[in-house]
């Protein structure tokens, strides 16, 4: 198996998401994106309209449901809601 080794995580401009028209290029972003969760399985995005006081809170609460004990994680295990891939999957789980 050959593995790859990041320097750097991909950084991903999606302010064409936030234009009228130009579908060529919001598909070209939408294959980019997918590929990169495919090959290394994570990326930055940035120019989002996201504002970022929700991003804080978003960072907040994940801080607060991975301090949780384990069994705690568990009740909403992915093994449960497997279905639709949402759901808590402890390491090597």
């Amino acid at each position: 198996m050959k593995t790859k080794t990041l320097q750097k995580l991909p950084i991903v401009d999606v302010s064409c998401l936030y234009e009228p028209g130009n579908v060529e290029e919001k598909v070209r972003l939408a294959f980019l994106m997918r590929k990169l969760c495919i090959d290394t399985g994570f990326f930055y995005v940035v120019n989002t309209k996201v504002p970022n006081e929700l991003i804080l809170k978003a960072f907040e609460q994940s801080k607060l449901f991975f301090s949780q004990a384990f069994e705690e994680k568990m009740k909403i295990s992915m093994k449960k809601y497997s279905k639709c891939f949402r759901g808590y999957s402890p390491i090597f789980g």
